[in-house]
């Protein structure tokens, strides 16, 4: 087990991953969801609700976590997609903006993988940009953090992210 420390895992609520992650991580976990975990961060009183919890809770680290699993990656990836939701709409516009990428990959885990890491890089992106939560990262008062969970093997894998 890693050593805990108050954490804040952002994940999608289909996924099921708060009891993978309490195992994992330990108990002082919180989770804020959204489907795909792709986050709609732009509202200035939604920051400042995080950034009172994130204070309040005394919150160390952030983690951007995508299961390879997540039926939000598996539309995006369909080659007729559904358009259900905005998440599913946002991670098929990653895949049409990294498309290249795509071309090269031998199978459909490595494509989900690649969305997965490319939705936790943009969540993580936005995060930096995100009024008071963005500071605290950037003056590395909060550790930021991203995970691919794989169901098969049941690990979670890191995603390395740079905000330097």
């Amino acid at each position: 087990m890693i050593e805990e420390l108050e954490s804040l895992f952002l994940i999608c609520p289909d996924c099921f991953l708060e009891g993978e992650i309490k195992k994992q991580f330990g108990s002082y976990c919180y989770f804020l969801t959204a489907l795909g975990a792709v986050f709609t961060l732009q509202a200035f009183e939604y920051a400042e609700e995080i950034n009172n919890f994130i204070i309040r809770e005394n919150i160390k680290r952030i983690y951007v976590v995508n299961d390879t699993s997540c039926i939000q990656i598996r539309e995006a990836l369909n080659e007729y997609p559904s358009w259900k939701s905005d998440s599913e709409r946002v991670l098929r516009m990653l895949k049409l903006k990294h498309r290249s990428a795509f071309k090269t990959l031998p199978d459909l885990i490595e494509c989900k993988k690649k969305l997965a890491e490319l939705n936790i890089k943009e969540q993580a992106s936005q995060l930096l940009e995100f009024p008071f939560v963005g500071l605290k990262i950037s003056n590395n008062q909060i550790g930021l953090s991203g995970l691919i969970y794989d169901r098969k093997t049941r690990k979670f894998s890191h995603v390395p992210i740079s905000y330097y």
